[in-house]
């Protein structure tokens, strides 16, 4: 980072500065995070679960007065007069002199419209499903939701109604009808009346009645019954509602058999509910888990909500005449009733009926998704309006939850994953999303074919969208869920001509579940040259993409190349979008979540991961090298890499060097000994030095290496400073190996303050008692990253960007590179999310959002990534609260605790000590990056840049040094190296710093250490309880009215104190003073 020019900007308030807190001072609390739900542990499950579900449901006392509000609007509706016109038109003039508008789409051929019409009062009103044995569920935000359902008398109705939109006029003149005597018959100011459609479908308007005073809403809704029209006409496969397109309309056809059995369905949801304890439970189970994942019965959310959860639910308990779905007993236990309808959506279309209730419909294809699930003895198609994403979005998340059952998830922590987790985090889980600007203008004519082009159009396009993107990504994406902007509900009383307003330019926006193996491939095949057909297929799609290619077994297929940057799923989804609009749109897709792939490449080829992967192989060519020597007088134990760079976690990637490299690769060698090192610094490094000497004899004996040289330094771990020996390659690969002891894995309270914040426990804990003390299975972080690295290709990118966050706030040098990389495993805990991170920035999104979230104060951050934490092991967790607490009796320091679950019923706990103001930054940044993420216009620079107002003042070094300053006293090198690292150099002159006014100050250094963030500590938050009292540094000032000495930093000799030590490093000091 180059040094700050600029001036600084004011100030943040004193409330927001952590220079200005006191000593002992805590997280304060964020402004839009909800308390994080939690199961109460000193329950049972079924208890626990049981509170969860009545903390979903309002209240006796809500539900009555929602209750006796529907009974005023059934009065008011019972007494409406009869009104009488001479048309159809007639009735409709006179509704909209009244200013009642709900539109409707006019039919084509209405034969009726010269015939005398008659409005009368509903012969049937009842109760909504749920409001009829007094279930309502709690919505974020929203008030109180309720049905009315209205029976439409039959004499307004005639046999063929059904056809050419005949009945959905006359459903909407009704629902005028009902409005107007609602408007002139209520008294008071408090209720308001709106329209929208049913489930967002178009040809279904009802009228929301809103009572302020009450603060609740209900939803009038007009039905007919199955005798009105003869419903086995209405098949998918049938057109009736515009017969001079000739194409079938089974959206058309399915909405009136939904408004003929929706006052049967809710008769049979109050029956089950009655009749089978869990019922109500698992409703409530399935209404939560839904709307979590974003799903409703609204057609432009998927189609799948509440409604369709219930009618599978109602099949499978048997409601009333219906039989059950299976036939053995269904379970009363709400979470195994909602499994079971996960069970039946997860096989839905699996080409085998899941009962004879639900038969596959003739000519039933896989291509005809999502299939038709018919009513025993009917002809309703339940799943009529779910939409064909969420046909497949959820049938995996269906997968992914029953999957939980089947891997040793306790029945708390399954209960957790999927509701409380999914709250916790508060966001979608997706790698990236394409925001597609959409002009009907430029889509309609590829989707005309289709009755949905005069209504749904929404619909329609997410349905187009959806076809073509998910056969141009194939096996790349996972899932994909669609979402266009809801309409708004709009005033019964108003202007309008009746006819439906539709925005026709709209944004639609996609999310993206990858396939983490596939995403990045830079070639798709095709179909072989001898499929004609196929052939002809693909060339017409990908048009001037697909060539002809020959491999070397012979075969010639057709193929489609991508560029290896930028993102290849950004230029998939780039070309497809041009395809969905016809080449006519100028716009382009914003695509977010792709950009941070190429934030951390931006300056490099697209796949960094190849240079780390020749490290590697060439750091394994040397350590078989080592094993394989003859005459060293001790065996190799273990030889393994420390550095970030040999586990694909340093953020720039490795290259070989031309000349002497002054940063060697540190990795360090165990030796089989019989005995320890000698206690004595002083004689353990003569015998280090012994050692490395004689290696470096027999491995000059093998010829495999450029140079070999031994010397003796320190590195950011090691201040005492130890023997080495540095390898040089024929690939110009340098790695330098050093003797590991017993002591780099002790905890020492002992350390010097300079280096505290370097200070790492590690700790293995087990339930277990047959597990004995001296288990092997020790916590080797190497192994675990590299394991995970190549189970997910992502998380090599993740850790990057979670040190580049860290490290450009100015955080990472109070972090271990160990510490931010098991951050970075928070992306790809499979047991708690259910899926591996398929982008680095959905990897990065889930560790901050759990930064933001975790409370190092009272719990560890648990990492599940090997195996999960059974319940005794995350109860013991909870109680071992002593990490998480300061140190050494010093308020100015905490301890970060992570507990990674292990192998062998090990649990592998890592505590980090470190300022206390650098964990309460680190919280606050976390929790301001989690709202940035949320926000799709977001690009990565405003996620890292770094914000300066935070500090005091900030120190800028000198870019050169003078080049004769030594490092490493090699004893084998007469000359110094040839080029000098000014990192390391800026480090050092730090170490000086802290040693000089670290009691005073504390220093933030940015990446390449070149400027240093620097904040005024609380008095009192040095070494121990209080600070050396200097009377140049504190001269005491006397509190008049207590006669009280209080000591206080003289700043600006402080100042003064760094430029004198800094004379010959430091470039310029910006302050406030």
């Amino acid at each position: 980072m180059s040094p700050i020019r600029q001036p600084i900007p004011k100030k943040r308030k004193l409330d927001e500065s952590a220079a200005a807190l006191p000593p002992h001072y805590d997280i304060p609390k964020p402004a839009a995070l909800t308390t994080p739900l939690e199961l109460d542990p000193l329950k049972s499950p079924n208890e626990a679960i049981a509170d969860f579900i009545k903390l979903q449901k309002h209240s006796r006392k809500v539900v009555a007065s929602v209750t006796e509000f529907a009974e005023q609007i059934k009065d008011t509706l019972s007494k409406t007069k009869t009104l009488r016109f001479s048309s159809l038109n007639e009735a409709e003039a006179s509704f909209r002199r009244n200013k009642i508008q709900i539109p409707y789409l006019e039919s084509t051929d209405d034969i009726h419209d010269g015939q005398e019409i008659s409005f009368s009062s509903p012969i049937q009103i009842k109760m909504g499903a749920g409001l009829n044995h007094g279930l309502l569920l709690k919505s974020k935000d929203k008030p109180p939701l309720a049905d009315l359902i209205v029976r439409i008398p039959p004499d307004l109705l005639r046999p063929k109604d059904y056809l050419e939109y005949r009945y959905t006029r006359k459903r909407a003149l009704y629902l005028s009808y009902l409005a107007l005597s609602l408007v002139q018959n209520t008294k008071g100011g408090d209720v308001s009346y709106f329209y929208e459609f049913l489930d967002g479908d178009e040809l279904r308007p009802i009228v929301l009645i809103t009572s302020l005073r009450r603060n609740c809403v209900l939803r009038l809704i007009p039905a007919i019954t199955p005798n009105d029209f003869p419903l086995q006409k209405l098949s998918p496969s049938a057109c009736r509602a515009d017969r001079k397109i000739g194409i079938p309309t089974p959206q058309y056809n399915s909405s009136i058999i939904a408004d003929a059995y929706h006052i049967e369905n809710a008769e049979l949801q109050r029956t089950a509910a009655i009749s089978h304890s869990g019922f109500e439970g698992g409703i409530v189970l399935g209404s939560v888990w839904l709307s979590r994942q974003g799903y409703s019965s609204h057609i432009l959310n998927g189609g799948f909500g509440d409604t369709e959860w219930i009618l599978i639910q109602m099949h499978l308990v048997g409601a009333g005449d219906v039989p059950r779905l299976s036939s053995r007993q269904i379970s009363s236990d709400p979470l195994q009733l909602f499994k079971s309808v996960l069970k039946v959506i997860a096989n839905m279309g699996n080409g085998e009926p899941v009962s004879q209730h639900f038969p596959d419909p003739p000519g039933y294809s896989s291509k005809c998704y999502p299939p038709s699930y018919i009513r025993d003895g009917t002809s309703y198609n339940i799943l009529f309006k779910m939409a064909r994403w969420a046909y497949h979005a959820l049938k995996r998340e269906a997968h992914t939850v029953l999957s939980l059952g089947g891997i040793g998830i306790s029945l708390r922590s399954q209960f957790k994953s999927i509701f409380l987790d999914t709250e916790n985090r508060g966001y979608r889980d997706f790698d990236f999303v394409a925001r597609l600007p959409i002009d009907n203008t430029n889509v309609a004519h590829q989707i005309i074919g289709s009755e949905s082009t005069k209504r749904n159009i929404k619909r329609s396009t997410s349905d187009y969208c959806y076809d073509v993107l998910s056969y141009g990504l194939g096996d790349r994406c996972q899932s994909m869920t669609l979402f266009a902007t809801l309409p708004t509900p709009q005033a019964v009383i108003g202007n309008s001509n009746g006819e439906i307003s539709s925005c026709s330019r709209y944004n639609l926006d996609i999310y993206f579940l990858m396939d983490a193996k596939n995403a990045m491939r830079l070639m798709d095949h095709g179909p072989a040259l001898e499929n004609t057909n196929e052939t002809a297929k693909f060339r017409n799609f990908w048009q001037d993409k697909a060539e002809l290619r020959r491999f070397k077994d012979g075969r010639v297929v057709e193929t489609v190349m991508w560029d290896p940057a930028p993102s290849v799923p950004g230029q998939i989804v780039n070309f497809l979008y041009q395809k969905i609009t016809g080449g006519f749109s100028q716009n382009t897709p914003l695509l977010y979540g792709l950009g941070f792939d190429d934030f951390i490449s931006r300056d490099l080829e697209a796949n960094v991961d190849v240079h780390f992967s020749e490290l590697i192989s060439e750091f394994h060519m040397v350590a078989n090298t080592i094993r394989g020597v003859d005459g060293f007088p001790l065996a190799f134990k273990e030889i393994r890499g420390t550095c970030p760079e040999l586990r694909f976690a340093s953020i720039n990637p490795p290259f070989p060097c031309i000349q002497y490299l002054n940063c060697p690769y540190e990795a360090e060698i165990e030796l089989e000994s019989s005995s320890g090192w000698p206690s004595d610094p002083e004689q353990r490094r003569r015998s280090e030095l012994g050692l490395l000497l004689r290696l470096r004899t027999v491995l000059h004996e093998t010829k495999s290496f450029i140079s070999l040289k031994v010397g003796f330094g320190h590195n950011t771990d090691d201040t005492q400073g130890s023997s080495f020996i540095d390898i040089l390659t024929k690939n110009n690969y340098q790695f330098r190996f050093r003797f590991r002891s017993i002591q780099n894995d002790e905890f020492s309270t002992n350390n010097t303050r300079k280096n505290i914040h370097s200070i790492t426990k590690i700790t293995d804990l087990t339930l277990d008692p047959s597990i004995s003390k001296s288990y092997q299975a020790k916590y080797n972080h190497a192994n675990l990253i590299l394991q995970k690295v190549k189970q997910n290709p992502f998380l090599s990118s993740t850790i990057r960007l979670v040190k580049i966050w860290f490290w450009t706030h100015h955080l990472g040098f109070y972090f271990t590179d160990e510490m931010l990389e098991i951050f970075g495993l928070v992306g790809f805990d499979l047991y708690s999310t259910g899926r591996g991170a398929g982008s680095a920035f959905c990897g990065f999104r889930r560790t901050i959002n759990e930064l933001s979230r975790w409370d190092w104060r009272r719990r560890y951050l648990e990492i599940e990534s090997c195996r999960p934490f059974s319940d005794d092991e995350k109860l013991r967790l909870h109680q071992r609260p002593e990490y998480c607490q300061s140190y050494a009796g010093d308020s100015g320091y905490v301890g970060l605790s992570v507990a990674i679950a292990g192998d062998g019923g090990i649990i592998h706990c890592l505590t980090q000590i470190m300022p206390r103001l650098i964990a309460v930054r680190m919280t606050q940044l976390a929790r301001e990056a989690n709202t940035m993420l949320t926000n799709i216009n977001t690009s990565p620079s405003d996620i890292f840049a770094p914000s300066m107002t935070y500090f005091d003042f900030l120190i800028t070094l000198k870019p050169t040094f003078d080049p004769r300053k030594d490092l490493a006293k090699y004893v084998n090198l007469a000359i110094p190296p040839n080029r000098i690292n000014t990192k390391l150099l800026y480090r050092d002159f730090l170490g000086d710093l802290e040693a000089l006014a670290g009691h005073y100050i504390l220093f933030l250094p940015s990446s390449d250490f070149s400027v240093i963030g620097c904040i005024w500590k609380p008095m009192g938050s040095g070494t121990g309880n209080s600070v050396p009292v200097i009377d140049e540094i504190q001269p005491p000032e006397k509190d008049h009215e207590s006669d009280k000495i209080e000591l206080y930093y003289n700043k600006p000799a402080i100042l003064n104190m760094l430029k004198v030590l800094g004379e010959e490093y430091i470039d310029s000091i910006y302050n406030r003073l």
